[in-house]
This record gives structure tokens, C-alpha cells and sequence, in this order.
């Protein structure tokens, strides 16, 4: 193993087995999810977008997105560990949004982060957003907060 030769062929091997572990085709079959939050007409940048699955148990995992400065989102599915797949498997879920504010924490790094929307839209129970993601469906959702 000493032949340089064989140790770059090795390194070779090691990194293509690598990526492959890290590919996102593993896990569940997923579709693509978007979407908008705007809260009092303005669009939110910044925000947590959360679908949680409405069946427990289903073994539906919770979907993520961070919206962008249009307030638009596309969803990922946590596989494992840090991996990620695009989009959400096809279900029904209860989705929350929140978008904290870390500005405050200069002064006083032991206080906790304030949330700026309302605090029901944190809750799956009483955020009243909903969305059903099926195959060969748009999956396109605005989500309007007041």
C-alpha cells in the first residue's frame, strides 16, 4: 500500500464510496413540495417552514425549508443523521412556521430567541395550516399568517 500509485487509487475508492453514502436517493420515495409564507401581506425571509405528518406512526418523517428572501420554500426530508432528501413523501400534514429573532442576544447571550410571528403558527395544534402532498400533484402551497 505504500506504492503512491495504489494509495491514490485507494483515495479514489474511499471518496466515490463516500458520496455515495451521502446520495439522496436513499430513504423514502419523495415529491417535490414548494411553497410561500407571507404574514400581514408582506412575504417572511428567514422563516422555519415544519410539515409535520398527520398520521403518528406512520413513519412519515418531518419535513423541513427555510424560506428565502421572496419568503419561498422548497421542502427536504431528514433521511439520517445529516442527509437530506428534496421534497416530502406523499401524505397529509400539519405544517408550522416560525421565524426567530437572534438580534436581542448582543446584549444578553443567556436570553432566548424571540419568535416574530405569532406563536400559534409554532404549534401543529393551532397553527390551522394544512397540506396534502400527493404524487403527481402541483404541491405548491401559500401559507397567508395574520
Amino acid at each position: 500500500m505504500n506504492n503512491p500509485k495504489h494509495c491514490l487509487h485507494f483515495s479514489c475508492l474511499f471518496s466515490l464510496v463516500l458520496l455515495g453514502c451521502n446520495s439522496s436517493s436513499s430513504g423514502p420515495p419523495t415529491v417535490p413540495v414548494t411553497g410561500v409564507v407571507t404574514y400581514q401581506g408582506e412575504v417572511v425571509e428567514g422563516a422555519l417552514v415544519l410539515f409535520h405528518p398527520a398520521t403518528k406512526g406512520s413513519g412519515v418523517k418531518t419535513g423541513s425549508a427555510e424560506t428565502d428572501a421572496s419568503g419561498n420554500f422548497a421542502m427536504e426530508t431528514l433521511i439520517k443523521g445529516d442527509q437530506y432528501k428534496d421534497g416530502l413523501p406523499p401524505a397529509s400534514y400539519q405544517v408550522t412556521v416560525e421565524k426567530m429573532d437572534h438580534s436581542h442576544r448582543a446584549a444578553n447571550p443567556h436570553m432566548p430567541p424571540k419568535n416574530v410571528l405569532p406563536n400559534q403558527y409554532r404549534d401543529p395544534s393551532t397553527s390551522g395550516l394544512t397540506a396534502d402532498v400527493s404524487e403527481g400533484a402541483d404541491n405548491s402551497f401559500e401559507f397567508t399568517l395574520e
